[in-house]
């Protein structure tokens, strides 16, 4: 990491032997490889390096880092009517993804600019990203969209073909039915990519959660139709293939929560009007209505029960008691409370929270971290000096000491973001944290928040 960080200081764009620049690019080395990965990819978007050489040599890093990351892709939410009762993944609005496909489209976008022919090399040079199996009790579904942007953001027809065909998942239908929307060729290229899309999507198979995201697929698919139609194509095909998919998963196994009347009933009215109506209309398809009623009856429920025993409600009491009373301990010291007093009683109330090393319930370990940290938001607004910097470095040690760091760096990137802003740099340097060193220092060189 040295060689490299000497050769891409001959391409700064700032004055030469800029250590700042150079100690960034060597102390990625004790970040995660997400966290190392999005930094170089970093510094190369802010245009920093100027020499192309030294720019390419720092995406090759990068993506390399990006094959280790712990994610493979992103994660997004179900529909917000059905909820399984497990945590949802945490992350930050306007915060990219630190998941292997979300960065190397970033360095892919970079290199793009650079040498469109290796950009290229190195994306035909992934296999299809397969989203893995999730269980009922799951709240997120994989994104591969990431994908298939780079397919039709670089990619020929020849790739485009490749990607739709590759289409296994319910995960991957709606990224890969935009390949087919946004190509910009033929009319009969477009009916080409659309009859492979549909061929697959008659052949996906997958869990029941999966699935549930696949529910407003057909709004898109209607307007593919329309645009067939428009180009002299035929798209009866499309609706044919949505009824086979539709009523092959509702006839298979359903997570129970899923198998819910009210799940189902919202299920029944988006058929009637999106696929009886919108898109038999759009596609002219001669296919029978589905009555959902009648045919989308599950072979098997599966059983799912959200845990939620009586110890579980009552720790969740209990420190939604604590945290409720963080805002209240300074001001019933009285005016009459000295210094010490006031930070013997933060110091206090630090330690009850501090002892709160699991999760409550419906709270996952990778956000657990970030609402203990935020639990002592009120006491930064109520005491100043000393004891508002035992507060800071309280923060600051629950990062230092956090696994979180080696088991999910996103979520620990969160926090240390909100973090950050109240944080002097000097109490995050006597942190003594190599990883919280390093982010500062991204913080100065490429405006972190």
């Amino acid at each position: 990491m040295k060689a490299l960080a000497a050769m891409l200081l001959l391409g700064c764009a700032a004055c030469a032997g800029s250590t700042p620049l150079e100690r960034l690019i060597e102390g990625v080395a004790v970040a995660p490889p997400e966290i190392a990965a999005d930094i170089l990819v970093r510094v190369v978007e802010k245009r920093l390096i100027r020499e192309p050489k030294a720019a390419k040599g720092l995406l090759e890093q990068a993506w390399h880092l990006a094959g280790q990351a712990r994610l493979p892709m992103p994660r997004r939410t179900l529909p917000l009517n059905v909820k399984p009762g497990s945590p949802v993944a945490g992350g930050m609005p306007g915060i990219p993804s630190l998941d292997t496909l979300t960065l190397r489209a970033r360095a892919l976008k970079q290199m793009h600019e650079l040498d469109r022919a290796e950009a290229l090399e190195w994306l035909r040079g992934m296999a299809t990203p397969v989203p893995e199996a999730l269980e009922c009790g799951s709240a997120w579904v994989w994104d591969p969209g990431p994908w298939f942007e780079m397919v039709g953001a670089l990619g020929t027809l020849e790739d485009r073909l490749r990607a739709v065909q590759d289409v296994t998942r319910p995960e991957q239908l709606a990224p890969a039915l935009e390949l087919v929307l946004g190509y910009q060729g033929t009319g009969e290229e477009r009916a080409m990519l659309a009859g492979r899309w549909a061929g697959s999507l008659e052949g996906v198979r997958g869990d029941s959660v999966a699935f549930e995201a696949t529910r407003e697929l057909p709004v898109r698919m209607a307007v593919v139709a329309e645009k067939l139609r428009a180009e002299g194509q035929s798209a009866a095909f499309l609706a044919d293939a949505w009824r086979m998919y539709l009523l092959t998963h509702w006839r298979g196994e359903v997570c129970q929560q899923y198998a819910s009347e009210a799940n189902r009933q919202t299920w029944r009215l988006r058929t009637d009007s999106v696929y009886n109506k919108r898109l038999r209309e759009a596609a002219a398809s001669d296919a029978p209505e589905i009555n959902f009623e009648e045919k989308a009856k599950p072979a098997r429920i599966i059983p799912f029960e959200p845990r939620r025993d009586e110890e579980m409600r009552t720790r969740f009491e209990e420190w939604s008691a604590l945290v409720g009373s963080v805002a209240r301990v300074v001001p019933a010291l009285g005016q009459e409370a000295s210094p010490g007093e006031v930070r013997q009683a933060v110091l206090d109330l630090l330690e009850q929270i501090e002892a709160w090393n699991e999760p409550v319930e419906g709270v996952s370990g990778e956000q657990w971290l970030q609402l203990r940290v935020m639990a002592v938001n009120p006491l930064l607004m109520q005491v100043d000096g000393e004891t508002r910097r035992d507060v800071l470095r309280w923060r600051l040690r629950l990062l230092r000491d956090s696994e979180l760091q080696r088991t999910a760096p996103e979520a620990w990137l969160v926090t240390w973001r909100q973090v950050l802003p109240a944080a002097p740099a000097e109490l995050v340097r006597e942190a003594g944290s190599p990883l919280m060193d390093l982010m500062l220092l991204a913080h100065e060189i490429l405006g972190w928040q």
